[in-house]
């Protein structure tokens, strides 16, 4: 059949021609771009997957600058630290020197003299050592100083650093306050194990032991027949610990005790009457005393005022021995607990042993004292009044407490209950891994880790996330916003009081034992730092190559084959040529019959 208005071979080579034209252009434009998706009409699922690693890529690029800025960043701050150690140690040097007892006054005031201008220049590089204006050790921003100040004298750097020229008053009271940059208001920062050996000799008129403490790194007492801290009135004084201690979420370990025929037997002897314990963990400790014994405290008495024990844990072993009936009571975290006590939000993993009255969280607890929220796991030996949570409750309340009734001599609570009891319960190791055991029972999921097994306590303080405080800083070191992407540097320290007096033999002994406190929390600080930067090292190797995975998946996804697009390209180009031909050929070919037959 031949017609005029329907030609099947023109038509099927016009549609051959724009398929070759459309492949053609689609082979230009990639060989061109270098992309094989150009659009979401190319791929949309791998245009899906390319752009989310794409980001990712962009991101892993701008957290390894980030963490070379934090690596610039703590070379920055280990050089400075590096640079106070040499000062500490000339102060240590003029303070050696001055505990000889061959200089009169004269010779001794030159010596004051230049401990004054190292101790002016240790301040000043803890306030001006800084990395893009911030302070490091302090996280305050660094702002040139023009105005001049009565009284204060001005200290040129040789550095040559963020300001010329800074102002510090070198007067015991400023010295004070520029130092007090990391510790909360109103507290003694306890760095090394002598810091916490000298508690015991803050006492006030009474002889009790005063002051608020803060813990500021994890100690370990190896090696030490500890001695505690409140005695009960021994010689007049050490009578209770009257303060304060906030372990801030910082642990103790390896406490030991070998004192069987000493009582009041803990890391602190008595405490009462407003003192306060939080935050504090010990762990492996091997406590053994006569009678009364606990691994935070052996008395805990508040006659006249609430005495507090909150978010504390015990792990080891806690012994006894003595054999006197209603005299000798042990416990894991308390040996007696009396009027006016509070012990709360606190556990105790520790074999606990006793002549008499034994219990795996308290020995006793009497006259309205409250122990709550809390747990006991490990076992319990003892000969009359033995108890999981407590060997005996007179009068006592202890409410919403848990032990764990695997363990040997855990099978009561409480040995002798003569006070309150409220929703306590034994519970099979199965049961301590249910956190609805706990929960049900109102205990505080911001406060405990129900995650792990038995119950733990959250780190006190909370690890920051996006509340930073002055002296920590994140690094941003991965593309995600999670906490696993950001490292915390917590820079911050202080440097203490330097009240240093060289004009006598006494001052300069007492100034040796404080500048290698001080020396040790420098060495803590710049061994902090190290492990960091190798850390940093180690996260940039990593981002390497994930970053080289990524772009190696993207480009799978994404880029052209420039081979196989120019051979498309020539391919494509012929069929083209040639379906312009035949297009041509075709429609001549079908005019001419037309026109023959109707001519």
């Amino acid at each position: 059949m031949i017609t005029t208005n329907f030609n099947p071979s023109v038509l099927t080579t016009q549609r051959n021609l724009n398929i070759a034209t459309n492949s053609l252009n689609t082979a230009l434009e990639r060989m061109s771009t270098g992309y094989k998706v150009n659009c979401a009409a190319d791929d949309a699922a791998g245009m899906f997957v390319a752009s989310n690693l794409n980001a990712n890529i962009r991101g892993l690029k701008q957290a390894q600058k980030n963490a070379q800025d934090g690596i610039s960043l703590l070379n920055t701050a280990e050089g400075s630290l590096s640079n106070m150690t040499n000062i500490l140690n000339r102060l240590r040097d003029l303070a050696v020197q001055g505990a000889n007892g061959v200089y009169e006054e004269s010779s001794r005031e030159a010596i004051q003299k230049e401990t004054e201008a190292l101790k002016a220049q240790l301040l000043q590089l803890h306030k001006s050592t800084a990395f893009n204006g911030k302070n490091v050790f302090t996280g305050e921003s660094i702002q040139p100083d023009h105005v001049a100040n009565a009284g204060v004298a001005t200290i040129s750097t040789l550095s040559g650093g963020v300001n010329s020229t800074l102002s510090a008053n070198i007067s015991t009271a400023s010295v004070s306050a520029l130092s007090n940059d990391t510790v909360p208001a109103g507290y003694t920062a306890i760095y090394t194990v002598a810091d916490l050996d000298n508690i015991r000799n803050n006492v006030d008129a009474d002889g009790n032991i005063v002051g608020n403490y803060i813990l500021m790194n994890d100690l370990d007492l190896s090696g030490i027949n500890w001695d505690p801290i409140g005695t009960g009135g021994a010689g007049g004084v050490n009578k209770y610990f009257k303060g304060v201690f906030d372990g801030n979420g910082h642990t103790i370990k390896n406490l030991t005790i070998n004192r069987p025929d000493e009582d009041a037997i803990g890391l602190f002897g008595y405490i009462g009457n407003g003192a306060e314990i939080k935050n504090l963990g010990l762990t492996d400790v091997v406590i053994t005393g006569g009678a009364v014994v606990g691994g935070i405290a052996a008395y805990n008495v508040g006659s006249t005022g609430n005495t507090l024990i909150t978010n504390c844990f015990v792990t080891g072993k806690v012994e006894g021995t003595g054999q006197i009936v209603g005299n000798d009571v042990v416990g894991g975290l308390c040996g007696y607990v009396s009027q006016n006590s509070t012990i709360s939000n606190s556990y105790v993993d520790t074999d606990v042993l006793g002549g008499y009255t034994v219990g795996g969280l308290v020995g006793g607890i009497i006259l309205g004292a409250t122990i709550s929220n809390c747990y006991a796991s490990g076992s319990v030996s003892g000969n009359v009044q033995v108890g999981a949570i407590a060997g005996f409750s007179t009068s006592g309340i202890v409410e919403n407490c848990f032990w764990l009734e695997d363990t040997p001599g855990s099978t009561d609570g409480i040995g002798n209950d003569q006070g309150t009891s409220n929703n306590n319960s034994g519970l099979t190791s199965d049961e301590m891994q249910d956190s609805d055991n706990f929960t049900d029972a109102g205990w505080d999921e911001n406060i405990w880790d129900f995650s792990t097994g038995k119950p733990t306590l959250k780190p006190v303080p909370q690890p920051p996330s996006t509340d930073i405080s002055e002296n920590i800083i994140r690094l941003q070191i991965g593309a995600n916003s999670t906490d696993s992407s950001a490292i915390f540097i917590d820079t911050g320290f202080s440097l203490g009081a330097m009240d240093f007096d060289y004009m006598s033999e006494d001052g300069c002994a007492a100034a040796i034992d404080e500048i290698d406190s001080i020396l040790e929390r420098i060495n803590t600080k710049r061994a902090e730092i190290g492990a960091t930067i190798n850390r940093i090292n180690s996260i940039l190797d990593s981002q390497t190559t994930t970053t080289q995975n990524y772009t190696a998946a993207k480009s799978t996804i994404m880029d052209a084959d420039i081979a196989n697009e120019s051979a498309d390209f020539v391919k494509n180009q012929i069929l083209q040529q040639t379906s312009s031909a035949l297009l041509a050929q075709s429609q001549n070919l079908h005019a001419s019959i037309v026109l023959s037959l109707i001519g």
